[in-house]
């Protein structure tokens, strides 16, 4: 019971009446339960699916409303299942790399071994250099492997880097994340989203490389720009440093000069180090999916035990405790997963998206323009690249066609809206997993990462209505 003289305030009830910092899952929950209300008064709709080649397409003239499919409370609790379960490949590789990093390696002490020797290589590099080189080259691999999540595997190797060079943890994520942004967004040879794509508008796949390769750089050289900005400014006063608060769990290299490694942790490392070029080879080459991205971080983090000559009681515990270390993105990613849920038991996905259909058209340049921003939208009710292109390129298609656009700049205004906006939804699991294992809130990457978005939006719509101009095709 309240007493008499204490006012309620309903915020209590969401943020609490203590410590006032929000929980990673309270905006997703919140966003779930603002979903499964709305779902209710969205009209249900489909458009007709048909399965060519292997692919499923949607014929953009069959949208037809149906009968109303009404989210109670037992879809609303169930969502959180079909969250986990549908969402199980990507919640298993997180696991298994915090497994290997968080666990084993962390607990032998190769990891921490091996970034005290990079640092000590490196520390006299000029920085603005470094993040320039290290954003191109790995901006180019997901160019050409579309492999955003690979974002795990290095973060546990750049944001120690960045804090001992005088820099933050939100450094170190910006640097994986801005340059897959731009990788992903303006991406030459993108397998998933590109092909896709450009083999529904039959355009020849990956045709007008040239013209994204030439948006790549100039986007990424502003994105670089803006993290060197934020960290000279951190470097200078640790106080405007936005994760100077939180309880990260990477802690600064020593500047130690004398780097030794023991005959077990040189063994330890070949293998650690042999599984992760493994990953990186069979994710660019083999066309890895989770099953064997997982399967690789398994082996990572059970063979570098044995070499080590842990126990295998020793190695249970050591994964035990990484997985525990990062499990919070397990509940944030089945909540993103679960919001989607809802919105499929609904039929609202479609309604959804035949509703932004309706405002592209007019001129090519407007066309283009609210194009764009239809993807970016989408791009928060579906984050899977190649599953937004097969939903909405077969509608894409015959309204460019229509509007006087090319073929290739609708592919280029969609690509742009699924890719740049992978950072600023919070349905996005993969975005989710990265800030997971950095150790960021999403609110506070949010608050980075706005105004770069707002920029990245202006230099794609300076892009789209180029390619108009020169007639991209």
């Amino acid at each position: 019971m309240l007493r008499s003289d204490t006012k309620y305030n309903p915020m209590n009830f969401i943020i609490g009446s203590g410590d006032k910092s929000s929980h990673p899952a309270l905006a997703l929950l919140l966003i779930l339960v603002v979903a499964s209300i709305l779902a209710n008064f969205i009209p249900s709709g489909e458009y007709q699916r048909m399965v060519i080649d292997g692919k499923t397409m949607v014929d953009p003239d069959s949208f037809q409303y149906i009968e109303k499919q009404y989210v109670g409370v037992g879809i609303f609790f169930q969502s959180f299942y079909h969250g986990f379960v549908e969402g199980s490949g990507l919640l298993a590789l997180v696991l298994f790399v915090g497994a290997a990093f968080f666990g084993v390696a962390k607990d032998i002490g190769i990891l921490e071994q091996t970034l005290k020797a990079i640092y000590h290589k490196i520390k006299h590099i000029n920085f603005t250099m470094f993040v320039y080189l290290f954003m191109l080259s790995y901006g180019l691999l997901i160019s050409f492997t579309g492999m955003f999540d690979l974002g795990s595997v290095f973060i546990p190797l750049i944001i120690p880097l960045c804090i001992a060079m005088g820099y933050d943890a939100m450094t170190g994520a910006a640097i994986i994340l801005v340059s897959a942004c731009v990788g992903y967004g303006a991406a030459m040879a993108n397998p998933f989203f590109t092909a896709n794509a450009h083999l529904i508008a039959e355009l020849p796949i990956y045709s007008a490389a040239w013209f994204r390769g030439i948006c790549f750089v100039l986007m990424l050289i502003p994105g670089a720009w803006f993290i060197n900005r934020y960290a000279q400014k951190v470097k200078k006063d640790p106080s405007h440093s936005l994760t100077a608060d939180l309880d990260l769990p990477y802690q600064a290299i020593s500047d130690e000069e004398e780097i030794t490694f023991t005959s077990a942790q040189k063994r330890a490392g070949v293998v650690f180090f042999a599984c992760f070029a493994y990953l990186i080879y069979g994710s660019i080459n083999l066309g890895f999916g989770f099953a064997e991205i997982t399967g690789t971080f398994a082996a990572m983090a059970i063979l570098t035990g044995i070499a080590y000559g842990m126990s295998l009681n020793d190695i249970c515990k050591s994964m035990t405790k990484g997985m525990s270390s990062i499990f919070i993105v397990v509940v944030v990613m089945l909540l993103a997963r679960a919001v989607l849920y809802v919105l499929e038991q609904s039929r609202t996905i479609d309604t959804i998206i035949h509703f932004l259909s309706q405002f592209i058209e007019g001129t090519p340049y407007f066309s283009a323009s609210v194009l764009f921003f239809v993807q970016s939208i989408i791009n928060f009710i579906i984050p899977s690249g190649s599953g937004q292109a097969l939903i909405t390129m077969p509608m894409v298609t015959p309204l460019a066609d229509i509007a006087g656009l090319s073929r290739q700049v609708a592919v280029l205004a969609s690509q742009y809206g699924d890719g740049f906006a992978n950072l600023i939804f919070p349905t996005n699991g993969s975005l989710l997993a990265i800030l997971a294992i950095s150790g960021i809130p999403y609110a506070r990457w949010f608050k980075f990462f706005w105004k770069l978005y707002l920029l990245f939006v202006f230099l794609c719509l300076i892009s789209i209505w180029i390619a108009i101009a020169i007639n991209l095709q």
